[in-house]
């Protein structure tokens, strides 16, 4: 709460907005540095009202901290994914699968798991990566014993730590679906 046009934010407020960006958008998978289309418009992922409505929020001189407040909340967010997908998320059976893809930041234990219901664990896959790069993970639809994965639904699964401080990164799941 306040007038930030007319005063500069606190410091503690400033903190507080960057905790706040790192721990959601780290659930989400999103880089506080990065672009998004929001509202039909190109723009970064952290933005104050004023740059999607019809209002001054947060106020020229919090506004002006958003650079610093985007990068401070990357930086908290340490180890992380970045937009992860799977493409395709639907395959014709016979014909082959889908890749994950993702950006890794930090030095990173990463472990991409295959599943189905009916089938259990079909692919296991897990490495290690250092520093900031993205990662492509392919799985080329078929079972464990080579054959060509039934049609039905096949769960993706990223997930990792931190290898220096052993903390999880927020995992994510899809879906592909294999169809007849």
């Amino acid at each position: 709460m306040g007038d930030y046009d007319q005063t500069a934010a606190p410091d503690a407020m400033t903190t507080s907005i960057e905790r706040l960006m790192a721990w959601k958008l780290a659930r989400h998978h999103v880089d506080p540095t990065a672009k998004a289309t929001i509202g039909g418009e190109w723009l970064p992922t952290v933005v104050g009202h004023r740059s999607v409505g019809q209002t001054t929020c947060p106020g020229q001189y919090l506004a002006a901290r958003l650079p610093e407040i985007r990068t401070d909340a990357q930086a908290r967010q340490g180890t992380a994914f970045y937009t992860p997908s799977t493409s395709p998320r639907r395959v014709a059976y016979g014909t082959g699968g889908s890749a994950l893809q993702v950006r890794t930041t930090g030095d990173i234990t990463w472990r991409v798991r295959i599943s189905s219901k009916e089938h259990g664990v079909i692919s296991d896959r897990s490495s290690t990566r250092t520093g900031d790069t993205d990662l492509t993970v392919t799985w080329k639809g078929r079972l464990a014993d080579g054959s060509w994965a039934p049609p039905g639904e096949y769960e993706v699964l990223l997930s990792g730590k931190d290898t220096s401080s052993g903390a999880w990164i927020p995992s994510w799941r899809d879906t592909v679906t294999v169809t007849s």
